[in-house]
């Protein structure tokens, strides 16, 4: 696959990285058990490793805020893959040679595995840095994912439990 200009793609990066909203999730009646546990892992925050931010402390997470957590993913979603969608058409329109695939672009959240960092920032305030990714890894349970490039198949963001906005959202660039 031939690449499409690098600069436009670290520019578009660049502005999603830091991209917040601060809509509301919308209340939901689902129960507890509509989310597959098999997909995510609460891992604890190590007060040594101060990657996240400083003067943080771990906590833990309820069912029905892993619920939000999942309401508030699918939104900040739904503000990321609209554009993707155009992205995908102009490139492929422009260069059809590509044999481009949705999938390079849009994220379909059904095949993400995620880890749950939750911990009281700052603030006071209850937040879980989420990390996503697309294949399934021996030890994903236990350990933090770090990976260096690897597309849409790897992305991070913050939600903030307290405020119920998102921050921070970051999809992985292409090697």
């Amino acid at each position: 696959m031939k690449s499409f200009p690098l600069s436009a793609f670290l520019l578009f990066v660049l502005f999603a990285c830091e991209q917040t909203t601060n809509n509301q999730a919308k209340t939901t009646t689902a129960n507890t058990h509509s989310i597959d546990s098999s997909n995510y892992t609460i891992l604890q925050f190590d007060k040594a490793n101060t990657w996240l931010s400083k003067n943080i402390k771990p906590t833990s997470l309820t069912k029905s805020e892993i619920e939000e957590i999942e309401i508030i993913l699918k939104q900040c979603l739904e503000k990321y893959n609209p554009d993707q969608k155009l992205r995908f058409d102009t490139i492929s329109k422009k260069h059809p040679e590509y044999n481009l695939k949705i999938e390079y672009f849009v994220i379909d959240l059904s095949k993400y595995k995620r880890q749950y960092v939750p911990f009281i920032n700052s603030a006071g305030q209850k937040e879980v840095w989420v990390n996503c990714f697309c294949y399934e890894f021996p030890d994903w349970r236990n350990e933090i994912l770090e990976v260096n490039d690897g597309g849409n198949c790897f992305f991070n963001l913050t939600i903030n439990l307290t405020t119920k906005t998102f921050s921070k959202f970051m999809v992985n660039g292409e090697a």
